[in-house]
């Protein structure tokens, strides 16, 4: 997506394969929580912490 001042926001192909990219990458995590039998709240916690550990490092 791009987002322009004054303008509306545009869609592009780079967005669309990266929200595949994504939506493929969290359907791998998915899985995995579902074999270690993790619970929902489980899994999505493991996913919070992973993605705010990545924010404070990759600054």
């Amino acid at each position: 997506m791009e987002l322009r001042r004054g303008r509306a926001a545009v869609i592009t192909a780079t967005a669309d394969r990266f929200r595949l990219r994504l939506a493929e990458a969290a359907e791998k995590f998915a899985r995995a929580a579902l074999h270690a039998g993790a619970s929902e709240e489980e899994a999505l916690a493991a996913a919070r912490k992973a993605l705010l550990t990545l924010r404070t490092t990759e600054k």
